[in-house]
């Protein structure tokens, strides 16, 4: 499976995932589920991760995330 591309942003600009958490007002443990693509974000937190990044990252990405199997 290929790195979440949050996580890959959040490694690229040196962003915890503690502190990535702090800022959208989730768990750390969401991230983690986020980021293992155990879970996907809601709209409204997909929408608020593509403001946080700047739209580097498209909501509609998150929300209909591309894997390899």
């Amino acid at each position: 499976m290929n790195i979440h591309i949050l996580k890959k942003y959040c490694n690229e600009h040196k962003i915890t995932s503690r502190i990535l958490a702090l800022d959208l007002g989730i768990t750390e443990v969401h991230v983690y589920n986020i980021w293992g693509y155990k879970n996907i974000p809601s709209p409204k937190l997909a929408m608020k991760i593509e403001e946080y990044t700047n739209h580097e990252i498209k909501a509609i990405d998150l929300l209909y995330p591309k894997t390899e199997n």
